[in-house]
């Protein structure tokens, strides 16, 4: 499978090498994605529907990975300061902005809709590092090593997304997948009255039987709402940004 990766014209050799490992290693773990994109999706939309860039992001930045959807196109990219500093904490990174192109947690209008779409990111992320480490003896502390020098919002958000997935293996795909099939199903024009107005009401529906098993799983691990309000307020709405760059490919 070809994937449209591309790295700012005018990086060092280094930087360079270092993206096309990244793509080689982000090819050697695909099967992680797939085992996480919601029912319907098909792995293709990752080769076809998705760029991959690598560049240096603006000073004033406070992202190192961005997810953006242009011109019909979803765009994950890396700040290449990342990737030459700690290259597993890179591949973390990238990868958790791989698993938003299929994310759909914050297309709606959930309680909760950053915090589930960044823990989903996170899990999978994580998931294709321990992957990628799987035979290496440092696994562990490799691992340990990236979350220490993440934000805390996104450690937490991943630790109650992990125990969710060890009580209930597959719950976020499987509320992943009911907000992806919603959006799939949406009327292509509000003109259509009559249809809309059903869409809404099986949107509604959705949205809540989400919310709802969401709530309860996190109540039934002794995780409070409270908790869950006071990372949804941490994360915020981070504001993203795509530069229009000279790429060149790898």
């Amino acid at each position: 499978m070809n994937f449209d990766f591309k790295v700012q014209k005018g990086l060092d050799k280094k930087t360079v090498e270092l993206a096309k490992k990244l793509k080689s290693d982000f090819t050697r773990t695909f099967p992680v994605f797939v085992m996480h994109l919601p029912y319907g999706f098909t792995s293709e939309t990752l080769s076809k529907r998705v760029k991959y860039r690598i560049y240096k992001f603006n000073s004033d930045s406070n992202n190192s990975e961005t997810y953006n959807f242009k011109n019909g196109f979803g765009y994950v990219s890396l700040n290449s300061k990342i990737l030459r500093r700690d290259y597993h904490k890179a591949f973390q990174y990238f990868s958790h902005g791989v698993a938003h192109s299929f994310t759909c947690f914050n297309k709606f209008g959930l309680e909760f809709k950053t915090l589930m779409e960044e823990m989903n990111a996170e899990l999978v992320g994580y998931r294709a590092l321990e992957f990628l480490l799987e035979n290496n003896d440092e696994k562990d502390v490799i691992i340990e090593r990236v979350k220490k020098a993440s934000p805390s919002k996104y450690t937490e958000a991943y630790e109650i997304g992990e125990r969710l997935e060890e009580k209930k293996p597959g719950f976020l795909r499987k509320l992943n997948s009911l907000l992806y099939q919603l959006e799939r199903n949406s009327p292509t024009s509000i003109l259509k009255r009559i249809p809309f107005l059903k869409f809404l009401d099986k949107e509604e529906k959705i949205i809540e039987k989400v919310e709802k098993e969401f709530l309860e799983a996190c109540k039934e691990l002794g995780i409070k709402k409270e908790k869950l309000e006071d990372l949804e307020r941490r994360f915020g709405n981070e504001k993203m940004y795509l530069r229009e760059e000279i790429f060149i490919p790898i």
